[in-house]
């Protein structure tokens, strides 16, 4: 019969196959696998940070004119943890393995350093470490009757090397839309990078804009620049009231609107807003066509279904199949086939795949295929067993 001692040994069984292998992978640390589960979380922190930084970055450049002694206060001391955490992942990216050209995974810890020294490591330095905090820092022992408008303009240049970051976003969203914890997201996260892209350079383009009237030379024979034009005693007005002026003509010129109530009145306005006007223009198109192509795509798989779908149907009205069995039928194809969408040719699939990877997923389909098969044969067994207990119990043959 079926006992307690063979139901145990049953699931041990079924659990063998892949306990082993699910150990090893969370036991090891090194090197990180980029499609591991923390790999995943930590990056996107990193995506959120990211975020943070090609906004507020443009922002300081275009506000913040404080070029004396550094000063510790919350948003300072936040803005440094976040540059620790972006040099922490600088070291995080050094020992996470890569894929190299041949499709093979590579988990040699020097080989993988070598591989980020090559493409990202640099840039990531750069946008990384505070220099604009530590010659601030430095500043402090200096002498204090240095020119304070040299030492601003240093300060903003060293500043908006963060910026860099801006193309690492591209890198980082691809990586999250890859994985699979994210599979169900894509489509937004596709929508999300356009509308990302469109936004941001709408405030960087604005938080330009800004900075110009802030710059020597920046006004014309009359003493105005476009801020002073369009709204005069706006300069000494709060910082939000400049913010949403800017980032409504910039939004207007992006999206080749052009109002024209906002207008530049000196020439380097007028070669700035004649650069927003064309990279405005390629910078709407593109968001456009993107946000556009997801749309059709997703359209186009549920399209797919539909006709299938109807197809079904169609068979299963020629052979007057019964009302029940039909909505059964409709049923499991909108709860499996809709969700996982119409399924590829499987060895079509596989031909698409590198050598290594083909017989890592032919290794993992013939184990799963392995266990199904001792656990069907099991459970007969064990059906069977069940049935002669209930039997003996009942008095029965």
């Amino acid at each position: 019969g079926l006992t307690f001692g063979v139901f145990l040994a049953l699931v041990c069984d079924v659990l063998d196959g892949r306990k082993p292998a699910s150990m090893r992978q969370d036991m090891v640390l090194l090197p990180v696998d980029p499609n591991g589960t923390p790999k995943r979380y930590w990056d996107l922190l990193i995506l959120i940070l990211l975020v943070y930084c090609i906004f507020s970055v443009p922002f300081q450049l275009a506000f913040d004119n404080s070029s004396g002694p550094f000063a510790w206060t919350p948003f300072s001391v936040f803005t440094l943890a976040v540059d620790c955490i972006f040099m922490a992942d600088i070291l995080v990216n050094c020992v996470t393995s890569f894929t190299d050209e041949d499709g093979a995974t590579v988990t040699d810890l020097r080989r993988a350093a070598a591989h980020y020294a090559r493409t990202w490591c640099v840039w990531d330095i750069a946008g990384s470490v505070p220099f604009d905090t530590i010659m601030r820092l430095v500043s402090d022992s200096s002498d204090q009757s240095q020119d304070q408008s040299r030492s601003l303009r240093a300060i903003k240049a060293i500043r908006a090397l963060k910026l860099i970051k801006a193309a690492k976003l591209a890198a980082v969203l691809q990586g999250i839309e890859r994985n699979e914890v994210f599979a169900n997201l894509r489509t937004s996260i596709r929508v999300f990078k356009s509308m990302l892209i469109l936004v941001s350079s709408a405030h960087f383009l604005g938080c330009g804009f800004l900075l110009l009237t802030q710059l020597g030379g920046a006004e014309d024979e009359g003493g105005t620049n476009w801020l002073e034009h369009y709204s005069p005693g706006a300069s000494e007005r709060s910082v939000e009231f400049q913010y949403v002026i800017a980032l409504y003509w910039a939004i207007v010129s992006v999206s080749t609107m052009g109002y024209g109530d906002v207008l530049p009145v000196t020439h380097a306005e007028r070669i700035f807003a004649v650069c927003v006007a064309v990279s405005g223009a390629v910078v709407f198109s593109f968001c456009m066509s993107n946000i556009a192509a997801v749309m059709a795509a997703s359209d186009g798989v549920g399209t797919r279904f539909e006709k299938f779908l109807k197809r079904s149907m169609d068979h299963c009205a020629l052979r007057k199949l019964p009302r029940g069995l039909v909505s059964d039928v409709r049923q499991h194809l909108y709860s499996n086939m809709r969700r996982c969408g119409i399924q590829a040719d499987e060895e079509a699939l596989l031909r698409g795949l590198s050598g290594p990877l083909q017989r890592d997923v032919w290794a993992e389909i013939y184990r799963r295929a392995e266990v199904s098969r001792s656990l069907s044969h099991r459970s007969r067994l064990a059906r069977a067993g069940l049935a002669r207990s209930a039997g003996r119990d009942t008095g029965g043959p």
